[in-house]
C-alpha cells in the first residue's frame, strides 16, 4: 500500500491547464523491477487512479480527501486520514505547466519530470524508501463525467 501515495501524487501532478479533463494509462516501475499497470482520470483536482490487476486498489482523490477501495471490492470504500501534504505543492508546481522546471526537491522526495509538447510522458519520485517511475500512455483530453469521479458506487469505466 505505500505505493498509492505517490500514484496519487502524480496523477494529481498530471492535471493539464489546457483541458478540463485528462484521462492516461500507466505503467508504474520501481527499482526492484516490479511492475503495475492502470488508469487515471483527472478532472477538475479530481482523481480517479485505478489499478488494472482485481488484487489491487482503486484511490480517489476527492474534495481534498483520499479514498481507497479493493478492486475486488470497490464498495468497501476506506477514507485515509492521514495522506500527505505533498499533493498540493505539487498541484501548485503543474499550475505553471508547460513552464515546469524538470527537477524538484519537495520534503524528503527528489522529483524528475520528462514531458514532450503535448504532456508529461513520465515522472520520476525518489526518496530513501521509494524510486520509482510512472509512464504515460495513450493520454487524451476529452471530457470525463462526473459520475466516473464519484463512489458509492464506483462505476465501471472503459479506457478508449
Amino acid at each position: 500500500m505505500k505505493n498509492f501515495f505517490f500514484l496519487i501524487v502524480f496523477c494529481i501532478f498530471c492535471n493539464s491547464l489546457n483541458a478540463k479533463s485528462v484521462s492516461c494509462e500507466f505503467e508504474e516501475v520501481y527499482q526492484n523491477g516490479e511492475s503495475h499497470q492502470g488508469f487515471f482520470l483527472l478532472k477538475n483536482n479530481q482523481l480517479r487512479y485505478e489499478y488494472y490487476n482485481e488484487s489491487l486498489y482503486t484511490l480517489l482523490y476527492l474534495n481534498e480527501k483520499m479514498f481507497i477501495a479493493d478492486n475486488s471490492e470497490k464498495n468497501n470504500i476506506q477514507l485515509i486520514q492521514d495522506h500527505d501534504i505533498l499533493i498540493p505543492e505539487l498541484i501548485e508546481i503543474y499550475s505553471k505547466f508547460p513552464n515546469i522546471k524538470s527537477n524538484y526537491k519537495l520534503k524528503n522526495y527528489d522529483i524528475k519530470i520528462e514531458k514532450n509538447k503535448k504532456f508529461i510522458k513520465r515522472l520520476v519520485i525518489k526518496s530513501n524508501n521509494l524510486n520509482l517511475s510512472v509512464y504515460l500512455i495513450n493520454c487524451n483530453f476529452n471530457l470525463i463525467e462526473k459520475k466516473y469521479l464519484n463512489f458509492n458506487p464506483i462505476l465501471p469505466y472503459v479506457f478508449n
